[in-house]
């Protein structure tokens, strides 16, 4: 068994494929990641810490001998099952609803794990949705408008989660 286990501590992470094009999953406090890669001998995930975020890893070596494979492919089984659950709604969420509302849902997320100041830019919520700056700046114009965000330079803040709630698309 190779690579590395994390536990995600504080923040929010945004995941890529080995090829850095696609943004795959996002991970709160709470989450385990690369588990699969260390498993399976997948090549790494790249994270993009979305937010000021931490994280604790471990060779998955370690984690394999102290805890016993068993259990380790117990707690992949179960990951794996979440993650294709999480990965079939951002699919559907993707197809369905226009950049806007994923924008505003995605901040909704961010606001959850971060309370009301959230410190990131345009630049990672545009890689994190895959989409371009431009279409995030716009999304991010319009909240403000509505009343929902105050937006500064490297920070935005949640004046009205209610409205922020309504626009976004809730996937």
């Amino acid at each position: 068994m190779s690579g590395r286990i994390g536990f995600v501590t504080r923040g929010y992470l945004a995941c890529f494929d080995s090829s850095g094009m696609a943004c795959v999953a996002h991970y709160a406090p709470g989450a385990m990641v690369g588990l699969e890669c260390a498993l399976t001998r997948s090549p790494a995930l790249r994270l993009l810490p979305m937010v000021e975020s931490g994280w604790i890893d471990l060779p998955a070596s370690a984690l394999s001998r102290e805890m016993g494979l068993e259990w380790l492919e117990h707690i992949f089984a179960r990951h794996a099952l979440g993650r294709l659950a999480r990965l079939q709604a951002e699919a559907a969420c993707n197809a369905v609803h226009q950049i806007p509302q994923r924008t505003a849902n995605l901040i909704r997320r961010l606001h959850e794990s971060e309370g009301r100041e959230i410190r990131t830019t345009q630049a990672i919520l545009s890689q994190a949705l895959g989409v371009q700056r431009t279409s995030v700046n716009a999304a991010l114009k319009a909240l403000e408008r509505d009343g929902a965000l105050r937006l500064a330079r490297g920070r935005m803040q949640v004046l009205d989660s209610e409205k922020l709630g309504r626009f976004a698309c809730g996937c």
